[in-house]
């Protein structure tokens, strides 16, 4: 869980390098060490966030964009697995490090 909600986080500095400078980001940052007080897989989680967006971006970047010109900026879960599925290069890749 920890490694998907640091992706979030990295996936919205890396498609508006500013974001870490808003409270949103702030408050991500609080909830995530709510989550894990001790901090201590706090390096290990971000690298895995960063590997999963390394892999996967171009999948991110287009559900983002979806999501921006979503109404209510929401999508059916259908719609974002149907959006995933067109980047198989990205899909394989992570099952393959496994």
């Amino acid at each position: 869980m920890a490694v998907f909600f640091l992706a979030g986080i990295a996936a919205e500095r890396r498609y508006n390098p500013q974001a870490q400078n808003t409270s949103h980001w702030t408050g991500d940052q609080e909830a995530y060490f709510r989550l894990f007080p001790d901090g201590k897989h706090n390096v290990e989680h971000w690298i895995a966030a960063q590997q999963l967006l390394d892999r996967n971006w171009s999948a991110v970047d287009a559900v983002a964009s979806a999501l921006l010109d979503a109404e209510n900026f929401s999508l059916p879960p259908d719609d974002v697995e149907s959006i995933v599925k067109q980047y198989p290069a990205a899909a394989k890749q992570g099952t393959e490090e496994r």
